[in-house]
């Protein structure tokens, strides 16, 4: 493989434009340069537009593209600028996160025919740049470096959720995307655990444990415009782990089953889970016990 392959870095944006200008600097001034980026707009309605074009021009820009309506799904912004790139490694740097300058440096000395993708850990970072706890494994973070076969690595860590926090954080492969990846057009808020899904079949993950993404949480996220609007995405992800990973069927079932019944934080979801249990498996004992379990702890 090349040593310095050509990095595609795609920034969607919509309404970001408080975070867009250290986000974009932030890919510009890696230490990294092989790489090309470009810019998507999703129809913004703030002055996102005037601070992208502030960048024209700039040799590293290879493409600029304002949306004339909004998309609504910034996985529609992922299909169009994968279709763009021309780059063998995506990185979807979202809009509204930052980046350590060795982050591509550092993940792209990962690189190998047999990995799909490459990530980092990812440290949360406030509306205005404050740092918070950088590792909660609560949430389902893995704690280790790793380097695992793809099967191994949706068992050990995407059973229960995606383990990979954050889009900004992921280099993927971008003619293994192209192969393998299929998102649906409805989908508005989890395309990148599918994605993930999709391509560790057949391939390697890789993580670094080093925070080299900066995880931006404010009022105008993604997850926060579509908490609620996910059921339909939830099931299709439960079906394709059933349907690709089905030796893993059994541990699916008693790690949720687990996870629901035992851990306060889930509780929020359960209602959620209860229908995606209910609807894949029919298990009627099941959704009685986490009701009472709900009920109790409420």
């Amino acid at each position: 493989m090349n040593c310095y392959p050509l990095v595609s870095v795609i920034i969607p944006n919509y309404n970001h434009a408080p975070f867009l200008k250290e986000r974009i600097d932030s890919v510009l001034n890696q230490s990294y340069r092989n790489f090309e980026v470009i810019l998507l707009d999703d129809y913004s309605t703030d002055n996102s537009r005037e601070i992208i074009e502030s960048y024209r021009g700039h040799e590293k820009i290879s493409h600029i593209e304002f949306n004339t309506m909004n998309s609504g799904s910034t996985f529609k912004q992922w299909e169009k600028g994968i279709n763009i790139a021309k780059g063998e490694w995506i990185w979807i740097a979202e809009s509204d996160d930052v980046a350590h300058n060795n982050f591509l440096s550092i993940l792209t000395q990962y690189l190998t025919d047999n990995a799909s993708i490459v990530f980092c850990r990812s440290q949360i970072i406030t509306e205005n740049g404050e740092k918070l706890d950088e590792f909660n494994p609560s949430n389902n973070e893995v704690a280790v470096s790793f380097d695992l076969k793809g099967d191994l690595f949706v068992e050990q860590n995407m059973i229960l959720n995606n383990s990979i926090s954050n889009a900004s954080s992921v280099i993927f492969s971008r003619n293994k995307y192209l192969k393998e990846v299929s998102i649906p057009p409805y989908y508005k808020l989890s395309g990148d655990y599918l994605a993930y899904l999709q391509l560790s079949k057949n391939s390697n993950v890789i993580f670094e444990s080093r925070a080299l993404n900066f995880y931006r949480i404010h009022s105008n996220t993604v997850r926060n415009r579509h908490v609620n609007k996910t059921p339909k995405e939830a099931i299709n992800n439960v079906k394709f782990l059933i349907k690709n990973y089905p030796y893993i069927k059994k541990q699916i079932f008693d790690k949720w089953i687990f996870n629901l019944a035992s851990n306060e934080y889930q509780f929020e979801r359960i209602i959620d889970q209860l229908m995606i249990y209910y609807f894949l498996f029919k298990e009627g004992q099941l959704l009685y016990y986490l009701k009472s379990k709900y009920n109790n702890a409420n």
